[in-house]
């Protein structure tokens, strides 16, 4: 919930992240997502001002692709597997998009989505992230040296286990207390993600401070029998580094069970799987059995996100 004055002040916080990247008021936006929840268009954006498109996400991208060819936007965001999609659909049809930004949000961004997107659009990518109890949190600049925090609308902090501030360089759980919605306030509120506290400044020359960056969700972190906790960035750079991989999912179905959803690029080969199982059997300390499907997609969430790390047992932790 939140009262009029508050979602006014959110809604201007995730304008900064976007204006300090490229927008501008007379540029056309596209959003690509879910265009069930899309909100009603305000009166200045029938004027023209900050007016947004929306694209739906669960379209076939042969037709998203038609459809940005059609507006032409200035500026996009999406998520990033879909994203990815597009691009690589774009690069094979050899269309031409050039907007001025493309953004990213709600998943987890990966260098390798990175640089497809980036290729496809043939423009820099800029990553935000947040959640829907509090909206935009931090984003990046184009310097790409961190997460700028929005200090004015949130408290971060960065808690351990035990309940203590990490320090700056090391994983911790975000914890967020909101400075502005007195409708529905959120002290201290355990959102779920976890993320890395930066001491540095940004050479782009703003104030606010840093996330080093975003590692993902608690329950992304995969628990082995022996009770160690495994990072989901751990899984991200092995997908990273084997080729013959376009898209990945591990799923922990029990405490000693991993299923690998696998989607084939060019490049896959019996050498692709045989590493891929290896590499994820090292990093369970070869306690969990690992199972390798080969799929032709990743199934996508609800809210048409794809999760690359999903753990089941939960409770258990």
């Amino acid at each position: 919930m939140y009262d009029q004055k508050a979602d006014a002040f959110s809604r201007a916080v995730n304008l900064r992240s976007h204006i300090e990247n490229g927008l501008r008021f007379y540029h056309k936006w596209v959003i690509i997502g879910d265009t069930r929840t899309a909100p009603p268009s305000t009166w200045f954006q029938k004027l023209g001002i900050f007016r947004i498109y929306y694209i739906n996400l669960f379209d076939p991208v042969e037709a998203q692709i038609a459809a940005l060819e059609q507006i032409n936007p200035d500026i996009i965001t999406g998520y990033p597997s879909q994203l990815k999609l597009i691009a690589r659909k774009m690069i094979e049809l050899g269309a031409d998009l050039e907007p001025v930004t493309v953004f990213t949000t709600a998943e987890v961004l990966d260098d390798k989505t990175r640089k497809i997107i980036e290729r496809g659009f043939n423009t820099d990518v800029v990553d935000l992230f947040g959640c829907i109890e509090l909206n935009r949190t931090a984003w990046e600049c184009k310097g790409h040296f961190g997460y700028h925090m929005d200090a004015e609308a949130v408290i971060f902090e960065f808690l351990d286990e035990n309940g203590e501030e990490v320090s700056p360089g090391e994983e911790g759980e975000i914890y967020y207390t909101g400075l502005y919605n007195y409708a529905m306030p959120f002290i201290r509120y355990k959102v779920g993600d976890i993320g890395v506290p930066s001491d540095e400044k940004s050479p782009c020359g703003r104030g606010l401070p840093l996330m080093e960056r975003v590692v993902g969700r608690k329950d992304d972190y995969i628990k082995l029998p022996d009770g160690t906790l495994i990072s989901p960035i751990q899984f991200h750079l092995v997908v990273k580094h084997i080729s013959g991989i376009w898209e990945a999912k591990i799923i922990q179905e029990k405490i000693d069970r991993i299923k690998v959803l696998l989607v084939p690029d060019t490049n896959f080969s019996d050498n692709t799987f045989r590493r891929l199982k290896q590499e994820i059997m090292k990093i369970c300390k070869h306690q969990c059995e690992v199972e390798i499907k080969c799929v032709d997609s990743i199934p996508r969430e609800k809210s048409g996100k794809i999760r690359m790390i999903e753990s089941r047992i939960t409770n258990e932790k």
